[in-house]
């Protein structure tokens, strides 16, 4: 069975979580690979552009269709935090672009 991890994804690609328990830092969402989806559409889902594994490359929601650019490692690191890593090659991580905090940061 697939797993799904609801993220909101909203207005300027902007991704907001938020959970309870996590403001004590326990782990809230167990290790593992996941289809991060649209809280507003079920079928859009984060996906790496043209497949890519190259450095900077954007991501985008797209149409889900199953296929390893729409898949993401999930792992916690403890005191609520977790690196989202592409499925593709564990070592590119879901980036925001300069540390952004604005609105409208691009997400790589």
């Amino acid at each position: 069975m697939k797993k799904f991890l609801l993220l909101f994804l909203v207005m300027f690609m902007s991704l907001f979580v938020y959970d309870h328990a996590e403001a004590s830092g326990s782990q809230t969402i167990a290790d593992g690979t996941y289809v991060i989806k649209s809280a507003l559409n079920d079928n859009m889902v984060l996906d790496v552009t043209a497949k890519s594994t190259a450095d900077g490359t954007n991501v985008q929601l797209f149409n889900y269709t199953g296929a390893e650019n729409q898949k993401w490692n999930v792992k916690y690191l403890g005191d609520g935090y977790y690196s989202i890593t592409s499925f593709m090659d564990n070592n590119k991580s879901l980036d925001v672009l300069c540390a952004s905090t604005m609105p409208g940061a691009n997400v790589q």
